[in-house]
């Protein structure tokens, strides 16, 4: 139905390649070479569970990393880490959360609307503009 959103989940059996285009939450377990792009706006939340990989870029209102990750996330809103989590990149947050145990190694650049436009549904693919970087190692 339009305007209504929903949960999805990609099982620990299941890998996928491509693009998944995001309107409600979904929850990674297996492996995912791709991106995930949030709609306009949407209140989206993305997981990647303990089990579950991806390599990519990452763009939600909502994330959360339990497992590992390998590219850019962008999270308007917050991002929390977990101990579990081992994350390869650069992190884009509106706010951060970070758990004893995880393992960085990226870089941490506060959301900033003027500079990084969260790719969404009706935008192009082309990279953000003029972004000056935050390096924290967090081993």
């Amino acid at each position: 139905m339009p305007g209504t959103t929903s949960n999805s989940i990609i099982d620990h059996a299941v890998e996928f390649c491509g693009d998944i285009r995001l309107k409600g939450s979904l929850k990674i377990d297996g492996h995912i070479l791709g991106n995930v792009f949030s709609a306009k706006d949407a209140e989206t939340q993305v997981t990647i569970g303990q089990s579950g990989s991806f390599e990519g870029e990452v763009h939600a209102a909502n994330i959360e990393i339990k497992g590992a990750i390998k590219g850019n996330i962008f999270a308007r809103n917050s991002v929390t880490i977990r101990s579990t989590a081992k994350i390869y990149g650069v992190i884009h947050y509106g706010s951060i959360s970070i758990d004893g145990g995880a393992l960085l190694e990226c870089q941490l650049m506060e959301w900033d609307d003027s500079s990084i436009a969260i790719k969404q549904l009706e935008k192009t693919d082309s990279p953000p503009s003029k972004q000056t970087p935050t390096t924290i190692d967090v081993r």
